[in-house]
């Protein structure tokens, strides 16, 4: 049995807008950021300098052309990819309001933007459903979700492709006091999102290996934060949570007794949420996402680097940004940096066996864009 929950706006989150059925148009934050010539370096305007200078996608950094001809020719040709890049207009089509994951794609959606790329614009979409469907429609260019939501819309448009990270598995499972043992969640309200996407298979997995026969009365409340609250207060006894808002529960509600379980320790590797475009943008500017790939590496390192200025980078592109949740991001590492661990490829395929989703895991994913981004992390070192 499964109920449809219409839940009031709500009051916790980190990103406390109700999702809308219509598209709202926003925009990235225009703070200051990580600058895109350093690593190291404090939050910039200063935006002299392309991050993606060195080799493009499938050029190894070992190789090296056969002439001086050669050479002029490969630089007249990423210039002219760069350029090209720089005019596109990408679209960023998010499922819900940006929180604390987003904030490295943010922070490099602005370095961008100081460094040409002026056809950016983001808006914040109803849901899954409606993000890959705009995707794959190619209404959007852009937008991050797990694997579980994106591949039933790719069995039906082959469009789809996932070519970053975005962050680790940050999902948790969260129940009542009471109901620790989920062979008691028989017959309870459980609130999922939806009843087939990426965190409920998350969710069926652990309840697989833990307690195959329950059968929960699931509720749907398609928002993290709505589904927090509905614990607090009684109308549910377990949930799907984003980590932030577990934590929150935590730190506002500590008599609440609730116990959370994080998919990250009982399914590793499975999971994680990823950069997608589709298809027809990323064969016509595969500069723009090389660029975008390294802005958010550089960021999450900036990040990582600089955790005493999160909060005031944050709030230029999140004003809810709880200090609290981003040290949670930071500490657990939840952010890819530059590595072979942020290519894509096997981990989607990791996701597909995991999650028993339908489908090529191949169809749905490349590892050429990131690994063109570590090459020219590489080469601007």
């Amino acid at each position: 049995m499964s109920i449809y929950l219409r839940s009031k706006p709500r009051a916790m989150g980190t990103a406390a807008l109700a999702v809308a059925a219509a598209l709202v148009l926003t925009s990235c934050g225009q703070g200051d950021s990580p600058s895109s010539s350093s690593v190291q370096s404090a939050p910039s305007s200063d935006s002299s300098g392309s991050a993606t200078s060195g080799a493009g996608a499938g050029q190894s950094s070992e190789e090296s052309p056969a002439s001086g001809a050669a050479t002029s020719t490969d630089t007249g040709n990423q210039n002219a990819d760069l350029d090209a890049a720089k005019q596109a207009k990408i679209v960023a089509g998010w499922g819900s309001p940006p929180d604390v994951a987003y904030l490295p794609i943010l922070i490099a959606l602005d370095k961008m933007k100081e460094q040409g790329f002026s056809n950016i614009t983001t808006q914040v979409l109803a849901g899954g459903t409606q993000e890959f469907q705009a995707l794959a429609d190619n209404q959007t260019q852009l937008t991050t979700d797990n694997v579980g939501n994106a591949a039933p819309a790719n069995q039906v448009t082959g469009q789809l492709q996932a070519i970053g990270v975005l962050n680790w598995d940050n999902v948790v499972f969260t129940v009542a006091k009471g109901y620790e043992d989920c062979n008691s969640l028989n017959g309870k309200p459980v609130g999922v999102y939806d009843l087939d996407g990426g965190w409920s298979k998350l969710m069926k997995n652990y309840f697989a290996s833990k307690c195959p026969d329950v059968k929960p009365n699931y509720i749907i409340i398609p928002d993290s934060a709505l589904r927090a609250q509905a614990i607090v207060s009684g109308k549910i006894v377990g949930t799907t949570l984003a980590l932030n808002d577990a934590e929150l529960i935590t730190q506002k509600h500590p008599d609440a007794g609730v116990t959370t379980i994080k998919f990250a320790e009982t399914l590793p590797g499975v999971g994680a949420s990823y950069v997608f475009t589709n298809k027809k943008t990323l064969d016509a500017y595969p500069k723009f996402f090389e660029t975008l790939l390294v802005e958010q590496l550089k960021a999450a390192q900036w990040l990582y680097d600089n955790p005493d200025q999160v909060e005031s980078t944050g709030k230029k592109y999140i004003p809810t940004l709880d200090p609290a949740i981003a040290k949670l991001y930071l500490d657990n590492k939840l952010w890819p940096v530059a590595s072979d661990d942020a290519l894509p490829a096997a981990l989607v395929a990791k996701d597909y066996d995991a999650l028993n989703l339908q489908g090529d895991p191949s169809s749905i994913t490349t590892d050429a864009v990131m690994q063109a981004a570590l090459t020219a992390l590489k080469n601007d070192k």
